[in-house]
This record gives structure tokens, C-alpha cells and sequence, in this order.
């Protein structure tokens, strides 16, 4: 009987000892790093930061601005080293539509590295560019055109990526406004590569050219026919 007593009792103590609520260690921080252009490696300015702390029961959210050279601060934000709360630095991605565009990302808080630089790397897009014909010209069986679009500036930070379009003759004819222009939109900006394959009165020929996309920037370009 004893025994039973004695079980019993160190099964109560056991239980009580794994429920008793984890402790609270809060340090009070300052969070430092970067908003990084993957397609030229270099800072980028008026970005909005969130500093997000998640619970099971929800979270809080501070917002900052990254400055000219990219770089953000969090400065006196609390870190609780309870395991049930995880902290991340959030940036929203945006379409282009109304705005400019670029991609967005989540970095999560390392609580034991505090001082670490995040870098939050981004692809931002150009607005658009305008593919046409100028002047407009119907072209015609067994004449043809396609344009390809290659940009490889980004390959060398996203080696599994090279952003890639085209636009065929029969995208771009005379006629109703709709069809006279092809728009192209929601790309990384940086450098493209151009190479026109065209079938003019029975001669073939590729043509090679280039043009530079800023980011938020639009643009023309003619089809060499």
C-alpha cells in the first residue's frame, strides 16, 4: 500500500513539474539590416519593414522604412525567449498594379543572435514595355516575327531562373487600338536581351538587341521590321 502511495505521489509531482508554464526571459533589443535588390545588388530605399512577433493567439506588428542605402532599424523592441513566441521581419509584396512592384519575403528572428544583419532580398519589376510595330504594318502569311525576351542579370542570384517572353506578329497588327501594341508587365527589372526572328519576303533573319528596365520604369520598343 505504500508503495502505491509513494507511485502515486511522485506521478502527481512529475505531472505538476511538466505543466508549469515555461519562464519568461525578455532581452530588449535593437534589429538591423537590409532591403536587398537581387537584380543589382544594391539597397533599396522606402521600403516598408515589419517586425512581427506570432503567438497561437495572434501577433503584434511594427513597421519602419528602409532609408537611401536600403538599411532598416528596430530599435527597443522586446524579444521573449519563450519558445511558444517566434519573430519575423515581413516584407509585403506588391503587384505593380497602381503601384510599383516587387516581390515580397519572411525572414525568421534568430532570438539567440539578435545582432545578426538580416539581409531581405527582393525582385523588383518595371512597370511595362510596350511592344510595336511603328508604323503599323499588317503582317502577312508566310511573313512572321517573334520577339524573345531574355533577362539574365538576376540568373546569377536565382541560378534556377531566367525570366523569359515572348511577342509574335500575331500579337502585334493594325486595326483596332486593342491589338496595334502588345503590353508586357509584372517582370524583374535589369537588363534584357532582345533577339527578333523574323520571315520577310522570303529572307530570314535574327536580329539581336538590348534595353534596360529600371525598376517602376516603362518603355517602348520597336519591332525592327
Amino acid at each position: 500500500m505504500r508503495k502505491l502511495i509513494f507511485l502515486a505521489t511522485t506521478c502527481i509531482v512529475i505531472y505538476s513539474a511538466s505543466c508549469k508554464k515555461e519562464k519568461d526571459i525578455i532581452d530588449v533589443v535593437n534589429i538591423h539590416g537590409k532591403v536587398n535588390n537581387l537584380c543589382n545588388d544594391s539597397g533599396m530605399a522606402n521600403i516598408t519593414v515589419k517586425f512581427v512577433s506570432q503567438t497561437s493567439g495572434g501577433g503584434d506588428v511594427v513597421k519602419t522604412i528602409s532609408d537611401l542605402n536600403g538599411n532598416f532599424y528596430f530599435y527597443n523592441v522586446s524579444i521573449n525567449h519563450n519558445s511558444g513566441i517566434n519573430y519575423f521581419l515581413n516584407i509585403e509584396s506588391k503587384s505593380g498594379t497602381g503601384d510599383i512592384g516587387f516581390t515580397g519575403t519572411t525572414e525568421l528572428i534568430n532570438k539567440d543572435n539578435v545582432n545578426l544583419n538580416y539581409v531581405l532580398n527582393v525582385v523588383p519589376f518595371f512597370d511595362y514595355l510596350i511592344v510595336k510595330m511603328q508604323p503599323p504594318v499588317a503582317v502577312v502569311t508566310p511573313d512572321t516575327f517573334t520577339v524573345r525576351m531574355e533577362q539574365r542579370i538576376i540568373h546569377k542570384n536565382l541560378p534556377d531562373q531566367i525570366n523569359t517572353f515572348l511577342v509574335s506578329s500575331g500579337w502585334v497588327q493594325p486595326g483596332y487600338p486593342s491589338y496595334s501594341d502588345h503590353y508586357c508587365y509584372g517582370y524583374p527589372m535589369g537588363k534584357w536581351y532582345l533577339e527578333t526572328d523574323k520571315f520577310k519576303n522570303g529572307i530570314h533573319s535574327i536580329i539581336h538587341d538590348s534595353i534596360y528596365m529600371n525598376w517602376g520604369a516603362n518603355a517602348t520598343y520597336i519591332v525592327p521590321w
